[in-house]
């Protein structure tokens, strides 16, 4: 390394040594059970059919991954034999090593009653089911045992094979069955004793999703379809993991613009989803969309006089129209249609510049979401606020497809996990989480204050809620784990007590939020400790939006403006 450090690349027992400046730094790794990550290996390369590779390593390493015992434990399954299976797990299973051998033993005898049923063996099956089934079910209680002796029993009335295995789901001896066998059985007994089948693979995809998930990664490993199967080694994993293991956490403080084209006081600001775009709305009944790209350095590699002609701050698209103020802004998931309502009731639909299309409710829009890239909802603010399902089809016109009345008023409102559900914010202070098919809620949350709005996290999980406070509260957000069903965070400092702020996640380790103090407060999410707090204000800021392509926050206030921040150089 440059400066006369050296790093030699000497790693032992989990130490990396750093030398520099006459001295030596250690940078202690957490380290695996050696035996144990051997062990995963030595199963894996069985797994992939490398089994001379296998039997190198476990010569060399001395350690077999599993015992000879086991070994047999497991070639006698799949032989089909089964006496000597269950003396097996007389000797070698206790509840030491085996969460319930008695169960281990039921599902082994179940095979060997139905291979005997297959084999046309009546009175043989009979005998298994009486004399040794029946003595273990009796003593698994819990288990249900009387059920599934009833439902052995009323196998013995089916005479042709193909029922047989169309009502147990099972395709006989000469199939799946003995594997799968003992992949069941591998649930209950120790890893000590056997490992269960691809193990190292799934630590690998749960690891990986594991990340996808801290850095709030939206799509879904269960969907993924490659025949190649999910790749491993790709920069996003690596940055991924380094990310994670990031001690420093980067905080956007450095004001790199103020955009002044509102009149009046600005209540909204949104990143598009592609983080090109940001959008801004309120009391002036204008939106203004501008190209990120016009003011920030996005290579930085411009020249200087290149620079200058870049810092235009003038928006890309100036939207009219709307008869009152503007107060939701949302883009679609693809960024071809910004939607907007104001407090006059009516709904517009942007296409660019374009206004395809608008309409006239009976009452105010408090929130509107995007299900898809073809439809969206509204929800009005009235006592019994209405959800509207709308759909754009080809000839770019949303038509309503479904609409209903709620039984409470409606404050805010964002789309849950998978925008399977929706999550209100209602009147009486509390938090509903409802079932966009079934309409039925699923759960509820009670706040202690008032709520002003909502803001979802992008896999989903965690719910920023901003609360009305009075003067002698200090805890005016809180961050809830919508998969727990529990509040477990609370951040203080900002002043809230009568306006609508909309705060914003930044990443997975901060949390911004604008105030009635002029002031923007960014907490540390997972310590709750106010981590910075930004001055440039004259009113009341509003309105935040993270943008994680371009490291950029904005902030939207009555002073008429909106600030564009980043991190410091």
């Amino acid at each position: 390394m440059n400066d006369g450090m050296e790093f030699d690349g000497n790693t032992e027992n989990g130490t990396t040594k750093e030398e520099g400046n006459g001295e030596v730094n250690e940078i202690t790794t957490p380290k695996v059970n050696r035996k144990d990550f051997i062990r995963l290996i030595i199963q894996s390369l069985h797994t992939l059919k490398c089994s001379k590779t296998a039997t190198l390593l476990e010569e060399e390493s001395g350690i077999n991954y599993l015992s000879n015992e086991m070994k047999q434990f497991k070639k006698n399954i799949l032989h089909g034999e089964w006496d000597t299976v269950c003396k097996s797990i007389d000797t070698y299973f206790t509840i030491e090593n085996c969460k319930n051998p008695k169960i281990v033993k039921y599902f082994i005898l179940r095979q060997k009653y139905l291979e005997l049923l297959e084999e046309d063996k009546v009175i043989d099956a009979l005998n298994c089911l009486k004399e040794e089934i029946n003595p273990i079910l009796s003593k698994l209680p819990f288990f249900n045992g009387s059920d599934h002796l009833h439902t052995l029993s009323c196998l013995l009335l089916i005479q042709n094979i193909d029922q047989l295995k169309r009502t147990t789901k099972w395709d006989g001896r000469n199939g799946n069955s003995r594997k799968v066998l003992l992949s069941e059985i591998e649930k209950y007994i120790s890893p000590s004793l056997i490992i269960p089948e691809n193990q190292l693979e799934k630590y690998l995809i749960k690891a990986i999703q594991s990340q996808r998930e801290e850095n709030e990664e939206e799509d879904d490993l269960n969907n993924f379809n490659d025949e190649e199967g999910i790749p491993l080694l790709t920069m996003k994993n690596i940055n991924n993991l380094q990310s994670s293991n990031e001690v420093n956490i980067r905080i956007p403080n450095h004001l790199i613009c103020t955009l002044e084209n509102h009149k009046d006081e600005v209540w909204i600001c949104r990143f598009s989803s592609n983080g090109e775009l940001l959008a801004t709305s309120g009391l002036d009944k204008f939106i203004y969309v501008y190209k990120v790209r016009h003011w920030i350095n996005v290579d930085n590699e411009m020249l200087d006089d290149e620079k200058e002609e870049s810092n235009n701050y003038e928006p890309e698209y100036t939207l009219t129209g709307h008869t009152g103020s503007i107060s939701v802004l949302r883009w679609s998931p693809n960024d071809k249609y910004l939607l907007s309502c104001c407090n006059a009731m009516d709904i517009k639909v942007w296409n660019n510049s374009q206004c395809i299309y608008t309409t006239n409710r009976n009452a105010p829009i408090v929130s509107c979401c995007w299900i898809n890239e073809e439809s969206f909802l509204t929800i009005s603010e009235e006592k019994n606020s209405e959800i509207v399902v709308w759909r754009i089809y080809e000839e770019g016109l949303p038509i309503i497809i479904d609409s209903w009345k709620l039984g409470t008023r409606v404050i805010d409102a964002e789309l849950g996990l998978n925008n399977n559900s929706l999550i209100i914010a209602t009147f009486d202070k509390k938090v509903e989480v409802i079932d966009l098919k079934t309409r039925k809620e699923i759960f509820s949350l009670l706040e202690t204050n008032y709520i002003t709005s909502l803001s979802v996290n992008n896999n989903g999980r965690y719910l920023l809620v901003n609360l009305a406070i009075s003067d002698d509260e200090i805890t005016s957000n809180h961050l809830w784990d919508l998969k727990e069903k529990k509040l477990v965070k609370e951040f203080s400092g900002s002043k809230q007590t009568k306006y609508v702020i909309r705060s914003c996640f930044i990443g997975n380790n901060l949390i911004a939020s604008g105030s009635e103090d002029t002031k923007i407060y960014i907490w540390n999410r997972n310590t709750t400790e106010l981590s910075d707090t930004l001055f440039g204000h004259a009113g009341v800021v509003n309105s935040v939006s993270w943008n994680k392509k371009y490291n950029l926050l904005a902030s939207a206030s009555d002073d008429t403006t909106v600030k564009i921040w980043s991190y410091s150089l």
